[in-house]
């Protein structure tokens, strides 16, 4: 049997991440979260690598372009697509270091869960 996608949500809203997480699960991927820049850093990889990430960008201990940079330099986990979600302004400098960093795809909150399952649905196809 193929193992499921794992998808690590990274959200510092509570609600936001359980909401995500039980959306998601329902449709069949391994969901692992995250609240915080550090947490978010050691779930990329472990105990193996996921398949998609979906961050938040206003994260406590970094900003998601920090976090999208260490990712990214890292050879476990560099190839791993973002997908942001934000409720920053589109030219805000949050919004462009993720850009600049290697996000894939920005998401502005509030995000209809039809268009989030559509990204999903095309990086994890």
């Amino acid at each position: 049997m193929e193992r499921k996608k794992r998808i690590l949500i990274v959200e510092d809203d509570v609600g936001s991440r359980k909401l995500m997480s039980v959306l998601l699960s329902r449709v069949s991927y391994d969901i692992t979260a995250a609240g915080n820049a550090a947490e978010a850093i050691d779930r990329a990889s472990h105990p193996e690598p996921a398949d998609l990430i979906i961050m938040d960008l206003e994260l406590p201990g970094a900003t998601g372009g920090e976090i999208i940079r260490r990712l990214k330099s890292d050879p476990s986990t560099g190839q791993i697509p973002v997908i942001v979600t934000t409720s920053s302004d589109r030219g805000s400098p949050l919004v462009r270091e993720a850009i600049e960093a290697g996000a894939e795809k920005i998401l502005y909150k509030p995000t209809p869960m039809a268009v989030l399952m559509a990204e999903v649905n095309r990086y994890l196809s």
